[in-house]
């Protein structure tokens, strides 16, 4: 029920609310279907199996939609699948539905709940230098930030966030971050992660930004703060060992 939800938000939103929608699928995917698994205690190690069994099984099957893997602080491992479109979401549940059946007996041992929902990336929100500080091919660790906003304030938040992006622009910081916004589903309303080439890099790096910007963002993160009923920060790790792969 919850995805035939998510697959009717995604097509009015592609149709009335996002006029551009069309335009820059074709750059690239314009959604991304979040997965964030929740796990019981001290069953990472089982988890992973799962999800390798879950990956051999969507090979087996054909499956199209790759999955990027992260794993967050709390037991929480974060699927990514790209959509390009609302039609995606079908396909994909459609291919999925061709797979054997996997081990559901462990699986339900392993995992506590999942919060599904879809996201957009928000780029004029994010800040991309010319030539960031660390390539993308090199990034193996994000802090994140979740803000669960307080009624009617999305607005003011993504007036916040244009504000830090303008910030970084003009003292040319080689730091990046990307801001995601929630389109339906469960979870914060908005998501910002900032890259790095591990936790010791980032907590290096942090500082020395807040130290160059501060004055000037110190309000600017204050007043975000005032508009969320909740905010939580975590590390992220990249798991490319635990991603899935569409065969060619």
């Amino acid at each position: 029920m919850r995805l035939n939800t998510l697959v009717c938000t995604l097509a009015f939103l592609c149709l009335v609310s996002l006029p551009s929608c069309a335009s820059a699928q074709q750059e690239q995917p314009q959604f991304a279907l979040w997965q964030q698994v929740h796990i019981n205690p001290d069953k990472a190690a089982e988890y992973e199996q799962v999800r390798a069994d879950r990956n051999a099984g969507m090979a087996e099957a054909n499956v199209a939609f790759g999955r990027k893997v992260f794993a967050w602080d709390g037991g929480i491992y974060t699927l990514e699948i790209p959509l390009s479109n609302m039609a995606d979401l079908d396909r994909m549940r459609t291919q999925e539905a061709a797979m054997s059946a996997g081990d559901s007996t462990l699986a339900r041992e392993v995992i506590h709940h999942i919060d599904t929902s879809i996201q957009q990336r928000r780029p004029e929100l994010s800040f991309t230098p010319n030539t960031p500080r660390v390539p993308e091919a090199e990034v193996g660790f994000y802090r994140g930030i979740t803000f669960n906003l307080k009624f009617g304030t999305a607005n003011e938040a993504s007036e916040i966030f244009q504000q830090i992006r303008a910030l970084y622009e003009e003292n040319n910081v080689e730091n990046e971050f990307a801001v995601f916004s929630k389109v339906t589903g469960s979870g914060p309303d908005f998501s910002v992660f900032f890259p790095a080439r591990d936790a010791v890099d980032f907590y290096t790096q942090n500082p020395l930004i807040f130290e160059r910007l501060g004055p000037s963002l110190r309000p600017l993160v204050t007043q975000l703060n005032s508009l969320s009923h909740r905010t939580d920060s975590f590390n992220s790790t990249r798991r490319e060992d635990l991603d899935y792969q569409p065969p060619n």
